[in-house]
Parts: C-alpha cells; structure tokens; sequence
C-alpha cells in the first residue's frame, strides 16, 4: 500500500459558509465517484486464478471510502509519526478477509476538532505504483 503524506501546515480563515468545510464527505464522495470511472481499475477487485495467481477483475465493486472524527487537534500529532491511535490513514487486512472482498482503494477522511482536515490514501500496489498514485490524486 502506499501512504502519501502531506506535513505542510498552513492557518487559513474559511468563512462559515464555505461548503466543504460543512460536508466535506459529500464533496470527497461525489469526487471519488467521478474520479474511478477514469481510474476503474481501482474499483475493481483481486482473485485467485486456479493457477495460483493474482487477477485483477474489473468489477467496479468500488473503494472504501471511511470519516474519523476523533476529538484530536492537529498539534496532538507532534510529528505525524503514525501510531494506532493517531492513524490518518486506512489500511486493508489481507489476513482476515477474502482477498477478491479486500477493496484496491481506501480513501480515509479525518475531521480533527480543531478544524483541520486530513486526507488518508492506501492504494495496493499491485494495481497502481507511486506515479500512477500521484497522477490519480493529482486528477
């Protein structure tokens, strides 16, 4: 999987009003919708082939799209050091579940208390390497 972080830290004054910052789950969902219908591989599932070998099956069953709300704020994370409990970014477990239910994209959106959001990604690697990661959040 890969983990992309973004440490620059900037203080902006959004108005009360500004849309994302009331339902920025809505906004990232309806992006991420549009977003795999260019990149459907990432919507589509992994399989065993009876030979023994991976298949990339697309199959548009989609990402996994999660929203943490944890009474944390952004200077609780020090520095970004990933732990348990200050996890930002999702991960797939390829040991309990079946791998054609384990989806390719995992997209985490957290809403720290002090205002700041954090925007997690886990793409596997199988399907997409860092460039391709890059270009698909860049578009």
């Amino acid at each position: 999987m890969w983990r992309l972080y973004n440490q620059k830290r900037q203080e902006v004054d959004w108005p009360t009003s500004n849309k994302l910052l009331k339902n920025p789950i809505h906004i990232l969902k309806d992006s991420l919708t549009k977003a795999l219908v260019t990149f459907l591989p990432l919507a589509g599932r992994l399989h065993w082939t009876n030979g023994g070998r991976v298949e990339l099956h697309c199959n548009s069953m989609g990402a996994l799209l999660l929203e943490a709300e944890p009474e944390l704020k952004i200077d609780d994370f020090g520095d970004f050091c990933p732990t348990q409990i200050l996890n930002l970014i999702p991960s797939a477990d390829y040991t309990t579940t079946r791998l054609q239910e384990v989806p390719l994209l995992l997209v985490q959106l957290t809403k720290l208390s002090c205002g700041g959001i954090s925007l997690g990604l886990a793409i596997s690697h199988i399907v997409a390497d860092g460039q391709s990661a890059l270009r698909f959040v860049s578009e």
